[in-house]
């Protein structure tokens, strides 16, 4: 059993760990909770799902459900071990489907959140957002000050568009 706050290759439809997924080009992670005592028989119902895709290199955060500061952290937690073992330096995180439940204060803190790790802070994040943008823009605008690169967008075309260019 894996301990808590670490990624491990998970198959998205069974829940068993550890299993080659038939996917093509797309590593699949998932965050493991303490309260799965076996990993094969219980489904692990996080908000949120990591991919990485590999032609072009760029990670897929997808968040389901309520968003809540306490599942930013469990993200975190899970990203930073996705972003070591891949290398990867783009993240796409859609909340499209999320019931945000964070307040404008709390978004005010993910730049320096961000600043913690040399794996964050030097990620380029294209946030996809609900159509009601303004405190992602929030988001976006303290993070240019803190000299991260993350822009903000309505359309998934146009943010991998950005993610993907060589241009910062």
């Amino acid at each position: 059993m894996p301990k808590r706050g670490t990624a491990v290759r998970k198959n998205i439809t069974t829940g068993i760990p550890r299993c080659r997924l038939p996917m093509g080009t797309k590593t699949h992670f998932l965050f493991m909770h303490d309260a799965l005592d076996c990993p094969a028989t219980k489904e692990v119902n996080m908000p949120f799902t990591i991919e990485h895709i590999k032609d072009p290199d760029y990670l897929l955060a997808t968040f389901t459900g309520p968003l809540t500061m306490g599942v930013v952290r469990e993200y975190i937690d899970a990203l930073l071990p996705i972003l070591e073992e891949t290398g990867c330096r783009r993240l796409l995180s859609d909340s499209t489907a999320a019931q945000i439940q964070i307040t404008s204060k709390d978004i005010m803190h993910f730049p320096k959140m961000a600043e913690t790790s040399p794996l964050t802070n030097a990620l380029k994040r294209a946030a996809l957002a609900p159509d009601d943008t303004s405190d992602y823009e929030m988001y976006e605008t303290f993070s240019k000050i803190q000299g991260q690169e993350v822009q903000v967008f309505t359309d998934r075309t146009e943010a991998l568009e950005w993610l993907l260019s060589d241009t910062e």
